[in-house]
């Protein structure tokens, strides 16, 4: 059996792990930042288990003669902020944010630099009136090397991503 951890944590790699505590029982959530994976868990058990591909995914379960709803809400894909809000009866008991911290992982700027960039390649290659073969080895070449600066620029990235519980007011 795996280790649940016993605090909130995030990763990229392993996910989103939300600890809720409701009198004597442990409700954990977890979320696959890859594969879209949630599984809910009370205590120890696993209690409810499905991919969720909409921005927001209900889990609802009943605890001692109450309805719990864990919610896990996508608020920006692009910026990798996700929320996990417990509910007991529909009142709101506890929140958690999920946000990258440093560096962002999404930059208008690159995207504007990346479709200005393949205007001037097109732009180049349709003036100069190139054979097709020529064209897809110059676009080749040139991914080539975006592809080598990306990842060692993501390497080199600082960004890191951190679990904050939100106040209730």
């Amino acid at each position: 059996m795996e280790l649940l951890p016993t605090t909130s944590e995030t990763s990229l790699e392993r996910g989103s792990w939300f600890v809720f505590q409701i009198r004597n029982n442990t409700i954990r959530a977890w979320c696959s930042h890859k594969s879209g994976l949630e599984r809910i868990y009370l205590n120890e058990k696993i209690i409810s288990e499905r991919r969720g591909l909409k921005r927001i995914s209900e889990h609802i379960f009943n605890l001692e003669d109450h309805e719990i709803n864990v919610t896990f809400k996508v608020i920006s894909i692009f910026q990798g902020t996700l929320e996990c809000t417990l509910y007991e009866d529909g009142r709101l008991i506890k929140s958690y944010l999920v946000r990258c911290v440093g560096a962002k992982p999404f930059s208008w700027k690159n995207l504007l630099l990346g479709l200005l960039g393949g205007v001037a390649i097109g732009s180049v290659c349709s003036y100069l009136i190139l054979p097709p073969w020529l064209f897809l080895i110059l676009i080749g070449l040139i991914v080539a090397c975006l592809s080598v600066v990306f990842v060692n620029k993501s390497k080199a990235n600082t960004s890191r991503m951190v679990v904050e519980e939100k106040i209730i007011n």
